[in-house]
C-alpha cells in the first residue's frame, strides 16, 4: 500500500511574500497621497497668497489714481471759487462806488448826497417810473415820508438794477431803514432789501 504525502505543518512561504509586496505597496500608496495632499495644499496656500496680494496691490493703485484724481479735481474747484469770489468782490465795489460816488453831470442832485439816501435791491423792473416806484415802496413803511428822487442802475446777471432813493433829511432816511424789516410782510416787497448808501466804514466815521 502506498504512503500518502506528508502535509506541510506551516504557511506557504509563496503567499506570505505576496501580501508582504502588497501590504508594503499600500503603505506606499497611502504616503504618496499624503505627499500629494501635502503638496497641494502647499501650492494652494501659495496661489491664495499671491493672488490675495495681487489684489490688494490692484486695489492700493487704484485707490491711488483715484485720491490723485480727487485732490486734481479739488485744487480746480478751489482756483475756481477763488476766482468766484474775486469777482464778485469787484462787483461789489463797482456798486458800492456806483451808489456812492457823485455823478459829474449832476453835481447837485440829491440822489449825490450818501447821508440822504438808500439802496434798494431786488425792486422788480417794471415800466413804472422808478419815482412812482420808490415812493410806492416807501409808503409801505411810513406813508409820511417824502421820497425826493430815485433812480435805478444797470441790472447784471440777470438781477433788477440796484434802486438809489433820496430823501429830504438824514431823520428820514434813518426812520425807514428801522423799518426796512417790515417789508417782510407785504407781498409785493418781501424780497427787497434795504441798506443804507453810505458804506460800514463811512458810517464808522461819521459816529465818531
Amino acid at each position: 500500500m502506498a504512503e500518502s504525502p506528508q502535509e506541510s505543518s506551516g504557511e506557504n512561504p509563496g503567499v506570505t511574500d505576496k501580501l508582504t509586496v502588497i501590504a508594503k505597496a499600500v503603505q506606499n500608496l497611502q504616503a504618496g497621497q499624503q505627499s500629494l495632499k501635502s503638496t497641494l495644499e502647499i501650492k494652494l496656500d501659495k496661489f491664495k497668497n499671491e493672488f490675495m496680494s495681487s489684489i490688494d496691490e490692484k486695489f492700493k493703485a487704484m485707490q491711488s489714481d483715484i485720491d490723485l484724481e480727487l485732490a486734481v479735481h479739488k485744487k480746480d474747484i478751489d482756483q475756481l471759487s477763488q476766482s468766484i469770489d474775486s469777482i464778485v468782490r469787484r462787483l461789489d465795489s463797482i456798486e458800492n462806488q456806483q451808489c456812492s460816488g457823485p455823478s459829474p453831470q449832476n453835481v447837485n442832485s440829491p440822489l449825490d448826497d450818501p447821508n440822504l439816501t438808500i439802496i434798494a435791491s431786488n425792486v422788480t423792473e417794471t415800466h413804472d417810473e422808478i419815482l412812482d416806484v420808490a415812493r410806492d415802496l416807501v409808503s409801505n413803511l411810513d406813508s409820511s415820508i417824502n421820497v425826493t428822487a430815485a433812480s435805478r442802475l444797470n441790472s447784471r446777471f440777470g438781477k433788477p438794477g440796484l434802486v438809489k432813493i433820496s430823501f429830504s433829511s438824514l431823520e428820514e432816511k434813518k426812520a425807514i431803514l428801522r423799518e426796512k424789516r417790515r417789508l417782510r410782510d407785504t407781498e409785493k416787497y418781501k424780497n427787497v432789501y434795504l441798506r443804507s448808501s453810505k458804506s460800514h466804514t463811512d458810517r464808522t466815521v461819521s459816529s465818531n
